[in-house]
């Protein structure tokens, strides 16, 4: 007859029924000072709970207060005295809530384990239902005969030394086994996310170091390129005043240097003037408004902070950070921005990859929508785009960029490519119509 191993003290759970074992049978033998309980399915009782015989046997003998053994040749468990079933079955129950039964999760699905050394050993239970992991009730007497068992299978054992000590040390050798590969795995498991934590750090680092290389050469070059503009205009520096960064001393200096054809404007536009120029054109563009109003609203405000020359750029990033639709809505106003007699191109992709790689990188995965309404307005050709992404160097941010806008500039090549055959489609037709034409009729 099976009964339920988590049931047993009828204050637990287990509908499932998942964990049985068979129910304690006795056998009272002898008489006298010779009588005996035989427990004949020691053996199977301690299979069912995961424990060697032995181990079961002895704790009888330490609740009754009996001498108790067990034989691992004959499979015979005996404790003196008479002791009936139902006793029997009492301790029996004891013994799953001390050392068998998880005591968080209340499962049998515990193994019995050793730690420490010489005098300092405990016994501790883990279980693999829940993970918990805790000492047993050290103060019981049984302990003393579970450390002297397991240490029985210790590690300088070899597994078939320890199946010859008897049939009763099966389960320990299951039990270590199950350990042992348990924390094989677990010391696996922390050296590789060691290793990958090192390998991260390691990459993060490098990563830090080449990010600040390339800021102090990129700001090396900008006060170089700042110093030989500065020398190449006519006048010494108090021309400029020692600190007078003003807006009007900045269009003075801007309107000398494009004079000279020194470099280009955008270089020596202070870049505070130029966000506040972006952030009020951001607030003028909330409200209702022309296309002639939004270009005179960016002249007027480019002129007041000292960026005249860079009307388009200031167009792009200002309206661009509304998002397609507002960026759309304002392509208008560039037709009165920009010079007929000029290729602006470059300005304005350079302006997209500003706005898209550096200022507002979280939009960067609508690139091919900014950029096909720069094409569908006939502000950037086709030639232009091919060349832009064919250019193997470019402003900070253009290699994403470029990887987002894909779409659109495959779409370009294909529409390219359909053209192309439809023209010589065409041609071959008039070529065709011209052989077979009436002499002084035309084809």
């Amino acid at each position: 007859m099976l009964m339920n191993i988590v049931g047993t003290r009828g204050n637990k759970d287990d509908p499932a029924f998942r964990y049985k074992m068979p129910k304690m049978t006795t056998k009272i033998e002898g008489r006298g000072n010779g009588i005996r309980t035989n427990l004949t399915n020691c053996k199977e009782v301690a299979q069912a709970l995961h424990r060697p015989p032995s181990v079961v046997c002895k704790f009888f003998g330490t609740e009754l207060g009996a001498i108790s053994r067990y034989d691992p040749k004959t499979n015979i468990a005996i404790v003196n005295g008479a002791h009936d079933t139902r006793t029997c079955q009492e301790h029996l129950d004891t013994f799953i809530d001390l050392f068998v039964l998880c005591q968080q999760c209340m499962l049998p699905e515990t193994d019995l384990s050793l730690e420490g050394k010489k005098k300092n050993v405990s016994v501790w239970a883990t279980c693999h239902a829940c993970g918990h992991r805790e000492m047993v009730d050290m103060t019981h007497k049984l302990c003393t005969f579970i450390i002297k068992d397991l240490s029985a299978a210790g590690p300088s054992d070899t597994k078939k030394d320890r199946k010859k000590k008897g049939k009763g040390s099966e389960e320990v050798v299951a039990v270590d086994e199950k350990r042992e590969k348990k924390e094989k795995k677990e010391k696996k498991e922390k050296k590789e996310k060691k290793e990958k934590k090192e390998k991260k750090e390691k990459k993060e680092k490098k990563g830090k170091k080449d990010k600040k290389k390339s800021k102090e050469k990129d700001n090396d070059d900008i006060e170089e390129t700042k110093a030989q503009a500065e020398d190449d205009v006519d006048g010494d520096d108090d021309a400029w005043g020692d600190v007078d960064m003003s807006n009007e001393a900045v269009r003075r200096r801007q309107a000398a240097l494009a004079s000279k054809g020194v470099l280009d404007d955008t270089d020596v536009i202070d870049q505070g003037n130029l966000d506040a120029c972006i952030g009020e054109l951001q607030s003028f563009l909330g409200s209702d408004y022309t296309s002639e109003e939004v270009s005179a609203e960016v002249r007027r405000l480019a002129d007041n902070y000292g960026v005249p020359n860079v009307l388009a750029r200031v167009f792009v990033l200002a309206s661009g950070t509304s998002g397609v639709p507002s960026f759309t809505k304002n392509l208008g106003a560039l037709s009165f921005l920009l010079s007929d007699d000029v290729d602006n191109s470059a300005v304005l992709l350079d302006a997209v990859v500003e706005l898209l790689g550096q200022r507002a990188p979280e939009k960067i995965a609508l690139a091919p929508l900014y950029l096909k309404a720069l094409y569908d307005d006939g502000f950037v050709e086709e030639a232009a785009f091919l060349a832009w992404e064919a250019a193997p160097e470019g402003p900070e941010g253009s290699a994403a960029v470029k990887a987002k806008a894909a779409p659109f500039l495959n779409w370009l090549r294909e529409a390219e490519e359909d053209d192309s055959e439809d023209s010589d489609e065409d041609s071959e037709e008039d070529e065709a119509a011209s052989a077979v034409a009436p002499e002084g009729v035309e084809g």
